[in-house]
């Protein structure tokens, strides 16, 4: 059993820079994190930027120098059916890249949260869009090899 923890909960701390969100796990005994990519998908952000490999390869290094491994990762926070699609597709394609590159060959990915439904009514067009949400994921998964973990998120009390 390898125990971990996410660089999600640093993320806040650090201004949204990944590095120094590894970097704050210096001396606190975790030598395995699951990366959160959660917080990634933003305007402007350098992950979802061309030069993004750059962004991933500075975490990468800044891991490798403190001896730490990534076991999993999360991917960004997102609202499938309240933005735009192609954005939460995007940014989900992209941390698999990232994944790939990082060596993570699993990602927790958040599909269902949304404001937008009320369970059961809407149950078909939940379960359409998160079957859209997934496939569009697949190439991705198949072509960089990282397994893709479901976690549904939807509010149960409404």
């Amino acid at each position: 059993m390898r125990l971990a923890s996410t660089t999600g909960d640093f993320m806040s701390f650090c201004n949204r820079d990944a590095v120094k969100a590894v970097q704050a796990f210096e001396g606190t005994g975790f030598k395995h994190i699951d990366f959160s990519f959660y917080r990634m998908n933003y305007e402007n952000s350098p992950f979802m930027s061309d030069d993004w490999v750059k962004e991933i390869a500075s975490v990468s290094k800044a891991a490798e120098k403190l001896g730490f491994d990534f076991v999993q990762a999360h991917s960004p926070g997102n609202d499938y059916f309240g933005k735009d699609k192609k954005e939460v597709i995007d940014g989900n394609i992209r941390s698999i890249e990232a994944c790939a590159y990082l060596g993570i060959d699993r990602i927790v990915v958040h599909s269902g949260r949304s404001n937008s439904f009320f369970l059961p009514q809407d149950m078909k067009t939940y379960l359409n869009g998160i079957k859209e949400f997934y496939s569009a994921l697949f190439p991705a998964m198949e072509k960089y090899n990282v397994s893709v973990l479901a976690e549904n998120y939807i509010p149960a009390d409404k």
